[in-house]
């Protein structure tokens, strides 16, 4: 177990390691030496895949900026509105092979080492909890030495300290919390111990207030709302403050079909939010949280209907919106010790970050780096060598451009910038599973699929008038200008 000498000395190696050893830092982060190697590889994808974003289609080949790996297709929690691992004993919606299936080791190094040169992001998120799987802890290690900005969702059940000490430096943990008291929070999730999560955010906090900053791990509570759990908004701002995370992110249940629970859909409830939600912003200044909504709470799919809504509440409340089930916040936050184990999370956290800093790239690495830089660079030529009479890469993008001045492009967020790698082989522009799959990428290499004439033709249907149903559907699409689509 390590003691506060322990720590200090570590602290003291990590902090001339650093000194010493140029790389990717920033105040907030803090990667490998090797990450210097992939600077310009980044910077030349980047601009590739916003060529292609621009213009509506992949003129430029390059790899995806964001990587979404879906490293374990299996969960320790049965929540009752999750499409794969419902109530409903998990998976009609989805095929019973996918939730066995999982990437092995040798699959998840390959596509790291594949897709990471070029990336500047990835997470791990999709079906499962991947935390509970070890390979969680090969991918942040590779994130670190290429330069990746790691992100992991979790339900906050497990929190192994070897699984996440190379997450510190260079991740984001986003705990998905949909209740702020005990039986809210057991209720929606199945299994779930609410005091465990609580334990496990609060002994996080305290291992990242032992750290060096560039080391600290950026955390964030994802509060989901509904009807069972809307009054417990301000709540949860309160306890996100008491567990030491200062962001709080506002979204909203997505009823993937009318289903059984189609009564917890909000918005016929705006106005009771916004009021909820006023409160909650208040206590937000006062102890110091972020609080924002990464979707609208009331948003409303186009499949959901009011008049007729059906089902039920998820949570047994005689009346949802009964405010006297709320009691103190002292009465949920647990007391006892976490010093301990934040204090062996933050041994770990050292010695991994000093490790990392001391990893270099080889001369291999170096060679392959240069040679993808100038084929990205020679991507971009040709492009604005395609396009007669232009004087510059913006008037290229400009003549190139899929439709005129003064309409409205459908956009999305994923398209353009992310492959989501399921854990049986399936690659595809985001993790919604009614989404056509574009190839196996165990057998075709990323660049292929990010370019190839699946993933075009699949554009191709997304900016016309009949685009797949899977994105008619998803609240991630949206329009813009066609003017604002600029490099």
């Amino acid at each position: 177990m390590a003691n506060e000498a322990s720590l200090d000395n570590l602290r003291a190696i990590y902090e001339r390691v650093r000194a010493e050893t140029p790389s990717l830092n920033s105040e907030s982060s803090d990667f490998a030496a090797a990450s210097l190697t992939y600077a310009r590889l980044k910077q030349y994808n980047g601009i590739a895949a916003a060529i292609n974003r621009c213009v509506g289609d992949a003129v430029v080949p390059c790899m995806p900026p964001h990587l979404q790996i879906n490293n374990h297709n299996k969960c320790n929690l049965r929540c009752v509105q999750c499409m794969y691992f419902g109530e409903d004993n998990a998976g009609p919606n989805h095929d019973k092979d996918i939730l066995r299936s999982r990437p092995n080791m040798d699959t998840v190094e390959a596509l790291c080492r594949e897709g990471f040169p070029y990336a500047n992001n990835s997470s791990l998120s999709g079906i499962g909890e991947g935390l509970l799987h070890h390979s969680a802890e090969l991918i942040a290690q590779l994130a670190g030495e290429y330069g990746v900005r790691m992100m992991l969702n979790t339900n906050g059940q497990v929190l192994m300290s070897r699984r996440i000490r190379h997450l510190f430096g260079i991740g984001s943990l986003m705990f998905s919390i949909d209740g702020g008291l005990p039986h809210t929070f057991e209720s929606l999730r199945l299994g779930a111990k609410y005091a465990t999560v609580i334990r496990n955010m609060r002994t996080l906090s305290r291992a990242n207030e032992l750290l060096p900053r560039p080391l600290r791990m950026h955390t964030r509570i994802s509060f989901t709302t509904c009807v069972s759990n809307m009054i417990e908004l301000p709540l949860m701002v309160e306890l996100a403050a008491a567990v030491g995370i200062r962001e709080l992110a506002v979204s909203s249940f997505t009823l993937y079909d009318r289903g059984p629970f189609a009564l917890e859909m909000i918005a016929p409830h705006q106005e009771r939010f916004e009021r909820l939600y006023a409160i909650a912003e208040e206590k937000a200044k006062t102890l110091g949280v972020s609080l924002f909504r990464t979707v609208s709470p009331v948003y409303t799919p186009p499949y959901y209907d009011p008049d007729q809504p059906g089902g039920r509440l998820m949570v047994d409340y005689a009346d949802p919106f009964d405010e006297s089930r709320l009691v103190p916040l002292t009465e949920l936050v647990p007391t006892d010790s976490v010093e301990d184990d934040a204090r062996e999370i933050a041994a770990d956290a050292l010695e991994a970050g000093i490790i990392r800093k001391l990893t270099q790239a080889t001369p291999q690495q170096t060679e392959a780096a240069a040679e993808a830089v100038e084929a990205l660079a020679a991507g971009i030529r040709d492009f604005m060598n395609s396009t007669p009479g232009i004087a510059n890469l913006g008037e290229a993008v400009t003549k190139r451009k899929i439709r005129e001045p003064g309409s409205w492009r459908p956009i999305c967020g994923y398209l353009f910038s992310s492959l989501y790698l399921s854990g049986n082989g399936i690659a595809q522009p985001c993790c919604n599973d009614k989404m056509d799959w574009l190839a196996d990428y165990r057998k075709t290499p990323i660049k292929e699929v990010f370019s190839g004439q699946p993933y075009r033709e699949m554009l191709a249907r997304f900016h016309s008038d009949s685009p797949p149903q899977a994105c008619k559907d998803c609240h991630f699409r949206g329009y813009v200008p066609e003017e604002s689509l600029v490099l």
